[in-house]
């Protein structure tokens, strides 16, 4: 049986808030990008991969 790996999209990032801390912000994008399925179920996310797609 041939398995195969869950693959992001590009994440989809709004502007920060100017009440929003950097940690929020990161919850809100992930978040987002979870509900619009930008990140598909199974998808691995690592900390090299998510830094590269921030501004």
């Amino acid at each position: 049986m041939r398995e195969e790996k869950a693959s992001a999209l590009p994440l989809l990032l709004d502007v920060r808030r100017m009440d929003e801390n950097n940690r929020a912000y990161a919850y809100r994008m992930l978040r987002k990008n979870i509900m619009t399925l930008q990140l598909q179920p199974g998808c691995q996310l690592s900390r090299p991969n998510c830094a590269n797609s921030w501004p």
